[in-house]
Formats: C-alpha cells, structure tokens, sequence
C-alpha cells in the first residue's frame, strides 16, 4: 500500500470514527474495501488481524519516557 492510498484510509477511518460506535475492525475493513478497493473477504482477514500488529518501533521507548514524566494508561482503538 502506498503512503498515499495509505493516508486516504487512515482520513477515512477518521471521518467514520465521528459516526455512533462501530468497532474497530468493522471500521477497518469498510476503509479498505471503500478506499483501497480491497475484496471484502480480505479486508475482514486484515482487519481481524489488527489486536495482533505489532507495536510501532519507537511506541515502547515513547510510553516509557511519558511514564516518567505523568500518570499513564494504555489505550487502544483495537477491539482485544
């Protein structure tokens, strides 16, 4: 996915996110078949997947720093 189509369904996400409580993943797949144009069968496999992606690479090292400085909770919009 290009940076480009990428950013298109991230905007997506965030203009469905506006509407009544949907999850998480119901969200992700309607932004991938609607934005990317992926088949539905895929976009639910990908979107099921999502509470198992992997932290983002600095994420670990960021929350760690914050601790130091406030009160944190770990939040998620994944729905596990």
């Amino acid at each position: 996915m290009s940076e480009r189509l990428f950013e298109d369904v991230i905007a997506y996400q965030a203009r469905v996110e506006r509407a009544p409580y949907r999850t998480y993943v119901e969200i992700l797949a309607e932004s991938l078949v609607r934005v990317s144009r992926m088949g539905r069968a895929a976009a639910q496999k990908v979107a099921a997947s999502a509470g198992r992606w992997p932290l983002f690479p600095d994420s670990a090292d960021g929350i760690r720093t914050l601790m130091r400085l406030a009160p944190c909770v770990a939040m998620t919009n994944s729905d596990q």
